[in-house]
């Protein structure tokens, strides 16, 4: 039991740090695209095609949000389940499986609008997307 709880600690650090690049690289990515790419492109050269490629990565960043999340909740729930004793399927209706699947779907929402629609996302949904995530 106690090297489940190493390994768990040690996974859950890993995983955190990789959820906070994405995280961080997602918003970050809305924000520039958003309040300085859009704006500005017309007057730098290659304007539109930096605001494509912003998009494309903040889009990814995204995705990899949505897999670090997805990580996190299934962690947690395995060392919940194991240290406790229930069944896995009771500890994803705790809370902090109810805000995974949250960040989760705010995630594919960013996701959809920036790698779909690219430059037809409009930036209120990006902005909201962005605020939501940091809920």
């Amino acid at each position: 039991m106690e090297l489940l709880i190493d390994l768990f600690g040690y996974l859950s650090i890993v995983v955190h740090g990789l959820t906070i690049f994405a995280q961080s690289l997602t918003l970050g990515g809305v924000f520039f695209l958003v309040f300085l790419c859009r704006p500005l492109a017309a007057r730098i050269p290659d304007g539109i095609e930096i605001s494509r490629r912003c998009a494309a990565i903040a889009g990814w960043a995204a995705i990899a949000l949505i897999v670090a999340e997805i990580l996190t909740i299934g962690l947690e729930a395995a060392a919940l389940s194991s240290a406790v004793g229930i069944g896995i399927a009771d500890t994803l209706g705790a809370q902090f499986a109810v805000a995974g699947g949250f960040k989760i779907a705010v995630s594919a929402l960013l996701a959809f609008l920036l790698l779909i629609r690219r430059d037809k996302a409009p930036a209120a949904p990006l902005l909201l997307g962005a605020v939501m995530a940091l809920i």
